[in-house]
């Protein structure tokens, strides 16, 4: 028996599928690629597009003017605020809900 004259050659064998599939890849580019049959033939003369139709000038109402809705007074809207501010740090434990005009606790 001669050894190795007879065997496979495993990379010559990888080697040839490889290149048979970059070759079956361009194939396929080739033949569905874009634009592959959809050619249309190009006008013998140049064809301008319609005019646009004219338009009259119009003039564009003016809005009326909006007046922005008056704001709440600051001291109402702190007083509101450290209520909000109370209420949640007595939620979360953080303080009890005693009113400052009463005495702490002993």
């Amino acid at each position: 028996m001669a050894g190795g004259s007879g065997g496979s050659n495993a990379l010559g064998w990888v080697v040839l599928g490889f290149l048979a599939g970059v070759a079956a890849t361009l194939a396929v580019l080739v033949f569905v690629g874009p634009g592959h049959g959809r050619r249309q033939p190009e006008p013998t003369e140049a064809v301008a597009p319609p005019p646009a139709p004219k338009i009259a000038a119009v003039a564009a109402p003016k809005p009326a003017a909006i007046k922005p809705p008056p704001l709440p007074s600051a001291s109402a809207a702190v007083a509101a605020t450290d209520q909000q501010v109370q209420e949640d740090a007595a939620a979360a434990g953080m303080t009890s809900r005693r009113q400052s005009s009463e005495p702490p606790p002993n």
